[in-house]
């Protein structure tokens, strides 16, 4: 019974997992619930368009892709993220992702951190980055309790020198994809 207990404890200690804020949990419900309300919006939106000829209309059609894509760019930031420290493997779970996808965290060769402001205030956003050095996974520190925990639970060495600008961090903001550059250094 003792090793059973002390072998959970174990299985525990290798297996970290995300702990939502409880201010985002309640936010997520009601863009969830307020998501078909637009959902429906837009088909009514659609419809009368149709009825005066606007609905083939380049505008129409655009407004329409960037009102879908926004809400997919927010549901695609809520993840249930769950690191196994022993296997190295960071699985996360979002409604986009609602079975789940693992990543090998061997093929990361670093991470990055960086500070957002918003509407919420500053809060610190860390990235993967893999083995060409682009970013590819994010993690929000603006929804998790525990983000110092995930973050160093990932296990992959901090790159803190490396070029960046304001350009660098709108297209790591609303991209989510940045090529890494690192500073060289200065020999004396």
């Amino acid at each position: 019974m003792l090793g059973v207990i002390l072998e959970k404890k174990k299985m525990t200690n290798n297996l970290v997992k995300s702990r939502f804020k409880a201010m985002y949990i309640i936010l997520f419900l009601g863009m969830f619930i307020c998501s078909f309300g637009l959902i429906y919006m837009i088909i009514e939106l659609y419809d009368r368009l149709a009825i005066n000829g606007l609905k083939s209309s380049i505008i129409t059609e655009l407004f329409f892709g960037f009102l879908i894509i926004l809400l997919l760019k927010f549901f695609s930031e809520y993840k249930v993220i769950r690191i196994d420290r022993e296997n190295r493997k960071l699985t996360f779970y979002s409604p986009l992702v609602p079975f789940g996808k693992s990543v090998d965290l061997t093929q990361y060769t670093g991470k990055i951190k960086q500070i957002e402001k918003g509407f919420a205030g500053s809060y610190t956003v860390g990235y993967l980055v893999d083995n060409k050095m682009i970013t590819r996974i994010r993690i929000s520190g603006l929804f998790y309790k525990n983000f110092d925990e995930l973050f160093s639970a990932v296990g992959l060495k901090e790159i803190k020198d490396y070029e960046f600008n304001i350009w660098k961090y709108y297209v790591l903001l609303y991209t989510g994809r940045l090529k890494i550059i690192l500073k060289e250094k200065k020999n004396k």
